[in-house]
């Protein structure tokens, strides 16, 4: 998962390109499922729907906090999880 650092009570744009391991983002276009796991401060969770920055082929997810998603201030994690058409889960 990576950190993130909340600092202020908002509704930010959260961003993740999608690479494998070794760095070359991954073409997402056939995506079935884009999911962002979000592990708050207090260690609870949240599974949010993901949307493509542009059509997918640029490897990039994004999700727009709704009010009210941000309650806790402090170091949170996230976590893409991508379902391909093939059933890969990424």
């Amino acid at each position: 998962m990576a950190e993130i650092i909340i600092k202020k009570i908002s509704t930010p744009l959260f961003e993740i390109t999608i690479t494998d391991s070794y760095g070359v983002t991954i073409n997402l276009v056939n995506a079935t499922d884009k999911t962002i796991k979000f592990k708050k401060k207090d260690g609870t969770t949240a599974l949010k729907v993901a949307s493509f920055l542009t059509d997918g082929t640029d490897g990039i997810i994004t999700y727009k906090a709704e009010t009210g998603f941000i309650d806790q201030l402090g170091l949170w994690s996230m976590q893409p999880i991508i379902t391909m058409a093939d059933g890969i889960i990424r």
